[in-house]
Protein backbone atom coordinates (compact mmCIF):
# COMPACT_ATOMS: atom_id res chain seq x y z
CA UNK A 1 0.00 0.00 0.00
CA UNK A 2 1.58 3.21 -1.30
CA UNK A 3 2.16 6.04 1.54
CA UNK A 4 0.36 8.83 2.15
CA UNK A 5 2.15 12.41 1.31
CA UNK A 6 3.14 13.93 3.77
CA UNK A 7 2.33 17.66 2.67
CA UNK A 8 4.15 19.39 5.69
CA UNK A 9 7.26 18.20 5.23
CA UNK A 10 6.55 19.07 1.02
CA UNK A 11 5.58 22.20 1.83
CA UNK A 12 9.06 22.73 4.10
CA UNK A 13 11.03 21.17 1.21
CA UNK A 14 9.93 23.06 -1.40
CA UNK A 15 10.47 26.26 0.78
CA UNK A 16 14.28 25.36 1.65
CA UNK A 17 14.69 25.09 -2.30
CA UNK A 18 17.07 27.83 -3.64
CA UNK A 19 15.51 30.27 -6.33
CA UNK A 20 17.15 30.21 -9.67
CA UNK A 21 17.80 33.49 -11.23
CA UNK A 22 14.42 34.82 -11.06
CA UNK A 23 14.18 37.04 -13.81
CA UNK A 24 11.56 39.88 -12.63
CA UNK A 25 10.30 42.78 -14.12
CA UNK A 26 11.36 45.92 -11.92
CA UNK A 27 15.02 44.23 -11.78
CA UNK A 28 15.23 44.41 -15.59
CA UNK A 29 13.77 47.68 -16.10
CA UNK A 30 16.55 49.06 -13.27
CA UNK A 31 19.80 47.73 -15.57
CA UNK A 32 17.67 49.08 -18.54
CA UNK A 33 17.61 52.68 -16.96
CA UNK A 34 21.16 52.18 -15.56
CA UNK A 35 22.02 51.45 -19.01
CA UNK A 36 20.14 54.06 -20.62
CA UNK A 37 22.54 56.54 -17.72
CA UNK A 38 25.55 54.32 -18.94
CA UNK A 39 24.79 55.35 -22.80
CA UNK A 40 24.07 59.03 -21.90
CA UNK A 41 27.54 59.25 -19.93
CA UNK A 42 29.34 57.51 -22.48
CA UNK A 43 28.18 60.41 -25.51
CA UNK A 44 29.11 63.17 -22.99
CA UNK A 45 32.57 61.47 -22.51
CA UNK A 46 32.96 61.63 -26.46
CA UNK A 47 31.91 64.99 -26.70
CA UNK A 48 34.82 66.00 -23.89
CA UNK A 49 37.33 63.30 -26.14
CA UNK A 50 36.42 65.38 -29.28
CA UNK A 51 37.01 68.99 -27.19
CA UNK A 52 40.13 67.63 -26.38
CA UNK A 53 41.46 66.81 -29.44
CA UNK A 54 40.44 69.96 -31.09
CA UNK A 55 42.05 71.60 -28.44
CA UNK A 56 45.42 69.19 -28.42
CA UNK A 57 45.40 69.95 -32.48
CA UNK A 58 45.37 73.45 -31.90
CA UNK A 59 47.25 74.29 -28.60
CA UNK A 60 50.34 71.84 -29.42
CA UNK A 61 51.15 72.33 -32.96
CA UNK A 62 53.59 69.57 -32.60
CA UNK A 63 54.30 65.77 -33.58
CA UNK A 64 52.73 65.16 -29.80
CA UNK A 65 49.91 67.29 -30.10
CA UNK A 66 48.80 65.53 -33.72
CA UNK A 67 49.21 62.12 -32.24
CA UNK A 68 47.09 63.37 -28.95
CA UNK A 69 44.26 64.85 -31.15
CA UNK A 70 44.29 61.51 -33.30
CA UNK A 71 44.35 59.42 -30.13
CA UNK A 72 41.61 61.12 -28.67
CA UNK A 73 39.10 61.68 -31.50
CA UNK A 74 39.89 57.88 -32.64
CA UNK A 75 38.63 56.98 -29.42
CA UNK A 76 35.92 59.51 -29.44
CA UNK A 77 34.74 57.47 -32.43
CA UNK A 78 35.37 54.09 -31.43
CA UNK A 79 33.28 54.84 -28.08
CA UNK A 80 30.65 56.60 -30.17
CA UNK A 81 30.20 53.85 -32.12
CA UNK A 82 30.46 50.85 -29.54
CA UNK A 83 28.21 52.41 -27.46
CA UNK A 84 25.49 52.70 -30.21
CA UNK A 85 26.07 49.15 -30.54
CA UNK A 86 26.20 48.05 -27.21
CA UNK A 87 23.45 50.24 -25.56
CA UNK A 88 20.79 50.85 -28.26
CA UNK A 89 19.36 47.15 -28.62
CA UNK A 90 18.97 46.59 -24.96
CA UNK A 91 17.38 50.31 -24.61
CA UNK A 92 14.74 49.61 -27.38
CA UNK A 93 14.07 45.94 -26.02
CA UNK A 94 10.66 45.87 -24.88
CA UNK A 95 9.40 42.18 -24.50
CA UNK A 96 8.49 41.91 -21.23
CA UNK A 97 7.09 38.23 -21.31
CA UNK A 98 8.85 35.58 -18.88
CA UNK A 99 10.81 34.19 -21.70
CA UNK A 100 11.77 37.59 -22.48
CA UNK A 101 12.78 38.62 -19.51
CA UNK A 102 14.90 36.13 -19.42
CA UNK A 103 16.07 36.60 -22.90
CA UNK A 104 16.97 40.39 -22.09
CA UNK A 105 19.00 39.05 -18.88
CA UNK A 106 21.19 36.92 -20.93
CA UNK A 107 21.61 39.83 -23.79
CA UNK A 108 22.51 42.26 -21.00
CA UNK A 109 25.01 40.16 -20.16
CA UNK A 110 26.34 39.54 -23.37
CA UNK A 111 26.82 43.39 -23.65
CA UNK A 112 28.26 43.80 -20.31
CA UNK A 113 31.11 41.27 -21.48
CA UNK A 114 31.57 43.17 -24.28
CA UNK A 115 31.86 46.42 -22.67
CA UNK A 116 34.07 44.97 -20.07
CA UNK A 117 36.75 43.38 -23.09
CA UNK A 118 36.24 47.40 -24.75
CA UNK A 119 37.76 49.03 -21.68
CA UNK A 120 40.11 46.37 -21.69
CA UNK A 121 41.66 47.44 -25.35
CA UNK A 122 40.92 51.20 -24.13
CA UNK A 123 43.76 50.05 -21.59
CA UNK A 124 45.76 48.65 -24.01
CA UNK A 125 45.43 51.61 -26.23
CA UNK A 126 46.72 53.66 -23.59
CA UNK A 127 49.63 51.86 -22.62
CA UNK A 128 50.31 51.68 -26.47
CA UNK A 129 50.04 55.76 -26.46
CA UNK A 130 52.41 55.49 -23.50
CA UNK A 131 55.17 53.59 -25.69
CA UNK A 132 54.55 56.09 -28.80
CA UNK A 133 55.54 58.94 -26.00
CA UNK A 134 58.55 57.51 -25.38
CA UNK A 135 59.24 56.80 -29.00
CA UNK A 136 58.80 60.17 -29.63
CA UNK A 137 60.80 61.52 -26.85
CA UNK A 138 63.84 59.48 -28.10
CA UNK A 139 63.36 60.59 -31.59
CA UNK A 140 62.68 64.22 -30.94
CA UNK A 141 63.44 65.19 -27.27
CA UNK A 142 62.30 68.59 -27.64
CA UNK A 143 58.68 67.44 -28.18
CA UNK A 144 58.07 65.58 -25.06
CA UNK A 145 58.31 67.25 -21.53
CA UNK A 146 59.92 65.10 -19.05
CA UNK A 147 57.20 65.18 -16.44
CA UNK A 148 54.35 64.85 -18.79
CA UNK A 149 56.37 61.73 -20.19
CA UNK A 150 57.15 60.66 -16.21
CA UNK A 151 53.24 61.43 -15.24
CA UNK A 152 52.24 58.78 -17.81
CA UNK A 153 55.19 56.47 -17.24
CA UNK A 154 54.93 56.40 -13.12
CA UNK A 155 50.77 56.81 -12.73
CA UNK A 156 48.80 56.57 -16.14
CA UNK A 157 50.60 52.99 -16.74
CA UNK A 158 50.41 51.13 -13.70
CA UNK A 159 46.98 52.82 -12.53
CA UNK A 160 45.89 51.70 -16.57
CA UNK A 161 47.88 48.00 -15.67
CA UNK A 162 45.74 47.35 -12.59
CA UNK A 163 42.15 48.74 -14.15
CA UNK A 164 43.11 46.21 -17.08
CA UNK A 165 43.78 43.17 -14.64
CA UNK A 166 40.39 44.35 -12.29
CA UNK A 167 38.75 44.26 -15.27
CA UNK A 168 39.76 40.63 -16.59
CA UNK A 169 38.50 39.53 -13.08
CA UNK A 170 35.35 41.07 -13.41
CA UNK A 171 35.26 39.30 -16.83
CA UNK A 172 35.71 36.27 -15.54
CA UNK A 173 33.33 36.61 -13.05
CA UNK A 174 30.49 37.69 -16.02
CA UNK A 175 31.11 34.73 -18.08
CA UNK A 176 30.28 33.16 -14.84
CA UNK A 177 27.47 34.05 -14.83
CA UNK A 178 26.44 34.21 -18.08
CA UNK A 179 26.92 30.33 -18.67
CA UNK A 180 24.35 30.23 -16.31
CA UNK A 181 21.98 32.26 -17.88
CA UNK A 182 22.26 29.97 -21.40
CA UNK A 183 21.75 27.50 -19.23
CA UNK A 184 18.47 28.54 -17.82
CA UNK A 185 17.53 29.85 -21.46
CA UNK A 186 18.23 26.23 -22.64
CA UNK A 187 16.27 24.69 -20.15
CA UNK A 188 13.83 27.17 -20.60
CA UNK A 189 13.45 26.58 -24.46
CA UNK A 190 13.71 22.75 -24.32
CA UNK A 191 11.52 22.13 -21.16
Amino acid sequence: MPQAFDFTELTKSWQQQQPLMEPDLAGVLQKQKKRRWLAAAELIACSVMLACAVAAWLLLPTWLGALSALFLAGGALVQAVLSWKLHLPLLAYADWSSTGLLEFRLRNQQASIRYLSYNQHSCVALLFFILLMWGLAWWQPDQVSESLLDAYSLLVAPFCLAVWLWLAQKKRSAQTQLLHLQALVAELTTG
